[in-house]
């Protein structure tokens, strides 16, 4: 867990550091390539294969692009005038966004009283 809040602790400065040797989209890229080699090797390394069929396939693309990509890309771009700690808390009411759009695009995945709670202790732990 402490190597964990290390990591993804570190992230926001990381990308403000970033910033100083890439434009952000450039960034972004060159992150999620990394990213994705180390993926690849690492399910190579644990016998996984990647990929599966062609709907998973795009499935495994639409989610990159839009819980991933787009995010961070607005992240990239917004840490050139925001304080990265002020980017890290409003990135951390992306959940809330997930779980409201997700009543209407995924009327089958509804959201319970325990999903509800653990987004909002999530969120305090945040705060």
């Amino acid at each position: 867990m402490a190597l964990l809040t290390l990591i993804w602790g570190t992230t926001w400065a990381a990308v403000r550091l970033s910033l100083t040797g890439f434009p952000p989209l450039a960034g972004v890229a060159v992150r999620f390539l990394l990213a994705a080699a180390v993926l690849e090797v690492a399910a190579r390394v644990v016998g996984q294969p990647l990929g599966g069929d062609r709907r998973l396939r795009w499935l495994w693309l639409a989610q990159a692009t839009l819980t991933f990509g787009l995010s961070y890309s607005i992240v990239y771009w917004a840490e050139q005038w925001v304080p990265s700690g002020l980017v890290s808390v409003l990135f951390a009411t992306f959940p809330f966004f997930v779980a409201l759009f997700a009543r209407w695009l995924l009327p089958a995945e509804r959201l319970g009283r325990l999903g509800i709670a653990g987004g909002v202790l999530g969120f305090l732990g945040v705060v």
